[in-house]
């Protein structure tokens, strides 16, 4: 039953009562006690009607109540749900945009899921740019798609206001708001609100979310839950643009070191394309008759031209070090042989200055090794270098044995291969020790740092860069080893270092150097065939050079200055063999190479070898010929020797 009907009733009850009442007051009942008895019904019911009324209005009191009650629950439970997909969205949100580092990618998920939170598809991501004192518009979805790079001054707009203010701010319709910027005016965006991303108290950007639904206005509870999304969200922009920071400062220290090595390397080349020339003459004018004063300043000149050489490598050495290029080679040695051929090497020098070398190796240490062969002769000869520098009498001793007296043990990464490809490993010492001028302790461990001397003095004294114990360093750390000094002042120095090779389980029969000097030497009459070779290099110095290598040979040599005029005269003649410069004006070596490479696929000829001439001594260097078609390689300077071995080498592909 409605209240209406409640109501009319109660009327029609009332009216009856008031009937009855009139007959009582009209005397129309037969005696008194009947008029009483029939007024004291009266009351009775009256009463029970007002009892009857009284009930129904508390039932209806009941109902509105339990109507609002069942309305609060209902918006308790919407507010619940709303808080709870807030909560899963904050949390959401928290390990979404807290684990991106690409700026872009993060400001596009931020606005999504803070338009998400509120219940719209329309939003925007301002970023403040610092230089230009403007705001931009960096990601936009929705309708706001096509605003992106829109750019706000201080004040304008709703999202300059808040840049402004430092402020959350909501507006019930844009549209008619007469703050709103003149950069947005078509279309309808309804209500709005926006609220800053602060850092450290500073506004980085600015986040609006906007609603086009005539009944959706933002209220306080809005601006809390997008003011605490913002919170989060700020500090995930702040790890961005720390990120972003760290990656621009990476490459462009990447850059930096690019370009430093590309400046060496391109110095290491115009340094040895005349060091080419000259050592190149110096050779020559060796093997000429000279008097005993003449043969001295030939060598004079020749270890000069060494030592700048040494100098630039070690000056690229250091450079691929820091650039994280230098990888050493893994392959099979014989160690007793290279600390037999590094001995002998040194021996010319120790006599001239009349001192002892003396070299030993532990019947323990094993021979046949697995590692750089390159680079431990590389660290030896620098060691012994030094100790012959800062010796004037007495003795300098190597010594290689077994670190902390083990054999080696196997290799654990290996334990889970194959037997057959199993390897064990065995970590060496070495030390050299002299006789001389010895290092204070306070300056031993500065002396491994770079453009570093125990004393400036021995800079003048001595020469040097300062950079050969730094290598050193850097090239024991690679072989799993560490380096170190002692000894005194005056007392003489000991250098020693560890490192780690693989023991080859499997030597290959390899002769020794003077063995194999002397089978080269017996193979080497007559039996070298003449060939035609076509010389291709621009600098007429380094022709003169390579021509009067050749002098004394049975080959014939043609020349040409660049890479253009190299390929055409190899289209047009018949050649054994090319040396080839791979640097030079027109066109280069490694396009000339590619050239001739085509046209003997084209025409079905078999590849020439062409051998590499190049100033570029990188390791990377190497390979590019090698990928350009290039058969071999040979740095400059050339020498005489190395080059004469090489042609031999291909000259039995004919």
């Amino acid at each position: 039953m409605t209240d209406k009907e409640s109501e009319n009733l109660f009327e029609v009850e009332e009216k009856k009562v008031r009937d009855a009442e009139a007959l009582v007051s009209s005397q129309v009942f037969e005696s008194d006690a009947a008029t009483a008895s029939y007024g004291n019904l009266l009351k009775d019911y009256k009463k029970l009607l007002r009892q009857a009324k009284r009930l129904v209005r508390l039932g209806d009191m009941a109902q509105s109540d339990l109507n609002r009650l069942n309305q609060e629950l209902l918006h308790a439970q919407e507010m619940l749900k709303r808080h709870n997909e807030y909560l899963s969205a904050l949390h959401q949100t928290t390990l979404g945009l807290i684990g991106r580092r690409e700026l872009t990618d993060l400001l596009e998920t931020l606005i999504k899921r803070a338009a998400q939170l509120l219940g719209t598809t329309d939003g925007l991501f301002y970023m403040v740019d610092p230089a230009a004192n403007h705001l931009e518009l960096k990601v936009g979805i929705g309708r706001f798609v096509k605003y992106i790079g829109t750019q706000l001054d201080t004040g304008e707009g709703l999202c300059g206001k808040v840049w402004q203010t430092g402020k959350p701010r909501v507006i019930e319709d844009y549209a008619t708001w007469p703050g709103h910027s003149e950069k947005m005016k078509d279309g309808y965006f309804g209500a709005a609100i926006a609220v800053p991303l602060k850092s450290e108290g500073q506004v980085l950007g600015v986040i609006s979310i906007t609603s086009s639904r005539t009944d959706r206005i933002f209220d306080e509870e809005d601006i809390e839950i997008l003011t605490r999304f913002a919170g989060i969200a700020s500090i995930a922009l702040d790890n961005a643009l720390l990120y972003e920071a760290t990656r621009e400062a990476r490459e462009a220290a990447e850059a930096a070191n690019r370009a430093k090595s590309d400046f060496l390397a391109s110095m290491s080349h115009e340094i040895r394309t005349p060091m080419n020339a000259i050592l190149g003459m110096a050779e020559l004018l060796s093997e000429s008759p000279l008097n005993s004063e003449q043969q001295k300043y030939v060598r004079i000149s020749r270890n000069s031209g060494q030592g700048l050489l040494d100098i630039i490598n070690d000056i690229l050495d250091i450079s691929k070090v820091e650039a994280g290029q230098l990888v050493l080679e893994h392959t099979s040695f014989d160690l007793q042989e290279l600390i037999e051929s590094t001995c002998e090497l040194m021996t010319l020098k120790t006599d001239e200055k009349g001192l002892a070398l003396i070299c030993r190796i532990s019947p323990l240490v094993p021979c046949h090794l697995l590692g750089d062969p390159g680079r431990l002769r590389q660290i030896l000869i620098n060691l012994l270098g030094n100790a012959m520098k800062f010796t004037h009498e007495g003795e300098i001793i190597l010594e290689c044995g077994l670190r902390n007296g083990e054999r080696g043990s196997e290799n654990k990464k290996s334990q889970t291969q194959d037997s057959q490809s199993k390897m064990e490993e065995v970590t060496l010492q070495f030390s050299v020790r002299d006789t001389g001028i010895g290092i204070p302790e306070a300056k031993q461990k500065a002396i491994f740092e770079r453009f570093t001397q125990a004393d400036s003095s021995t800079t003048r004294k001595y020469g040097g860069t300062g950079l050969g114990l730094n290598i050193c360093q850097r090239l024991v750390e690679l072989m799993d080893g560490e380096i170190w000094v002692e000894g005194r002042k005056g007392e003489g120095s000991t250098f020693a270092f560890t490192a780690r090779f693989g023991i080859d389980k499997t030597p290959r029969d390899r002769k020794k150097p003077k063995e194999a000097e002397q089978d080269q030497k017996m193979a080497a009459p007559s039996e070298v065939r003449p060939l035609r070779i076509l010389l291709v290099e621009d600098a007429k110095e380094n022709r003169i050079v390579v021509k009067a290598f050749l002098k004394k040979t049975p080959h014939t040599i043609e020349v040409a200055e660049n890479g253009k005029v190299g390929v055409d005269k190899f289209l047009s003649g018949e050649y054994d063999l090319v040396l080839m410069d791979m640097r030079m004006p027109v066109m280069d070596g490694y396009t000339a190479t590619g050239e001739i490479r085509k046209w003997e696929e084209a025409h079905q000829r078999s590849a020439t070898p062409v051998i590499a001439l190049t100033a570029h001594a990188l390791r990377e260097d190497r390979q590019k010929c090698l990928d350009a078609g290039c058969t071999d390689y040979l740095p400059k300077p050339l020498k005489k020797q190395d080059l004469l071995n090489k042609i031999l080498e291909y000259s039995g592909n004919f």
